[in-house]
């Protein structure tokens, strides 16, 4: 483990191992240190720590993932409370989040805002399959829509929304060799990589968020911030702000009508 991961960051993933498959407790039955040993394995092998245990932590929720789906970022986090900002002094009553995967953001917002209509799509059924559960584990009401945003006509037939929030696949085919192998090797590639142009999503997204006028909160990547705020301010947004996160990088794009 060390070999791979460093001392302290082996012995993070080894204690957060067994508080999730096993409470943390030191006694394990036989059959259960079997199950501890495969899962030391299989982190060996780079598989990302949450598809282990089958559990991500985002905000105050405990979601399941798998394979199916991206596994949540703190950045995203992020996300999710520049919208909360923005829609508790404003009459926000129905969001849209484009490409929901775990159902994280379309959850998270849910929880803190009950009383807006949340309707969250993705291209992906197994992925949509996976928020659901998550919903229903949750108690918490949302719309779940299978389709592909980019498609024309899957655009058109969605209803007029408040607000758009969207972490979209912004990542280039080129980049690919840039990732970590727990990314690469593991995360499903429909949620990372923009096939053929990383700014595709966003094209889509303000030529839609125009068209419905209502403001639209992205994260990003850092390397095409000015990009992606071009994507905006050429579909007609005329208040577009780019804002870092909490390490300092370009992160996400607000794009509004009004200041």
């Amino acid at each position: 483990m060390t070999g791979i991961y460093g001392e302290r960051e082996a012995e993070l993933l080894l204690r957060y191992l067994s508080l999730d498959l096993f409470d943390g407790r030191q006694s394990l039955t036989p059959d259960e240190q079997i199950r501890f040993e495969k899962a030391c394995l299989r982190l060996t092998n780079y598989e990302p720590l949450q598809y282990i245990t089958g559990k991500a932590y985002f905000r105050n929720l405990v979601l399941h993932v798998e394979p199916g789906v991206l596994i949540p970022r703190p950045e995203t986090e992020e996300l999710v409370d520049l919208v909360i900002q923005y829609a508790q002094n404003r009459e926000i009553r129905h969001i849209l989040d484009i490409g929901t995967g775990s159902g994280c953001i379309a959850l998270a917002l849910k929880k803190e805002l009950p009383n807006v209509q949340i309707t969250a799509i993705d291209k992906s059924g197994a992925a949509l399959a996976i928020a659901a559960k998550n919903g229903k584990d949750q108690g918490l009401n949302i719309t779940w829509l299978e389709g592909d945003f980019l498609d024309e006509i899957c655009r058109n037939s969605l209803p007029s929304f408040d607000l758009i929030v969207s972490n979209p696949p912004y990542i280039g085919t080129e980049e690919a060799a840039t990732l970590d192998a727990n990314v690469i090797e593991f995360e499903p590639a429909m949620a990372l990589f923009a096939e053929g142009d990383p700014l595709l999503f966003y094209k889509a997204i303000a030529a839609f968020g125009a068209k419905i006028k209502c403001p639209v909160f992205c994260e990003l990547s850092e390397k095409r911030g000015a990009a992606t705020v071009s994507c905006f301010e050429n579909a007609g947004y005329r208040d577009v702000a780019l804002i870092k996160d909490l390490q300092g990088k370009d992160r996400f794009v607000v794009a509004k009508f009004n200041k």
